[in-house]
């Protein structure tokens, strides 16, 4: 959910800094446009995600880039536009990759997973996991690790293997409950839902 003070806050931050380009002004913009994912008009945080890759651009920042691409991917997340996200996704990877931030690497292969399973290429969802899998488990995060635990109980879902979806949607339910991840209970509630209604239960 939209944290209004932090936007007020962003908002205030991108007026302080004025419109000279910066790498820090990149990523108050790229922020911004994230935290108005839930209440901000689709059209601005699209422009204000754009506005933040192109500005990161400009002045060759490669880490405020990286983060720029995966603020724009989730400003752009709906309906529409799975292409042009998955060539963001695509882009957070490779240059996430080249300056050796594990955690941008992982968050890129989490909207390939996302992405993937959208346009239904079943294939490339469970090599996504295998290697969301392998990067959380070397950051050893449990944000990161609930992702994988949520991904997995959604493939046992969807190739109906109910016996082995119901430890792992309690498992996945447990490590984002230690994440303190706010989605946590939300997922838990849906993934259930499903399993339940294909057991006729």
């Amino acid at each position: 959910k939209t944290d209004h003070y932090l936007v007020d806050l962003l908002e205030e931050a991108a007026t302080m800094l004025g419109a000279t380009d910066s790498a820090l002004r990149a990523r108050v913009l790229a922020h911004l446009a994230a935290e108005l994912w839930y209440t901000g008009t689709p059209e601005r945080r699209a422009a204000l995600s754009q506005d933040a890759v192109a500005m990161a651009r400009r002045v060759g920042d490669q880490r405020a880039l990286t983060f720029a691409l995966s603020s724009r991917h989730l400003a752009l997340w709906g309906p529409a536009n799975v292409e042009e996200r998955l060539a963001v996704a695509g882009e957070v990877v490779r240059l996430a990759t080249a300056i050796g931030d594990v955690e941008r690497v992982l968050q890129g292969r989490v909207w390939q997973v996302v992405d993937f399973l959208e346009i239904g290429d079943i294939q490339a969802v469970d090599v996504g996991i295998a290697l969301c899998e392998r990067l959380a488990a070397e950051l050893r995060q449990p944000g990161y690790v609930w992702w994988v635990e949520v991904f997995r109980a959604m493939r046992a879902l969807m190739d109906g293997r109910f016996a082995d979806a119901e430890p792992l949607i309690q498992r996945a339910f447990a490590t984002g409950q230690h994440a303190q991840n706010e989605n946590a209970t939300q997922v838990f509630a849906t993934q259930m839902f499903v399993l339940r209604r294909e057991q006729g239960r």
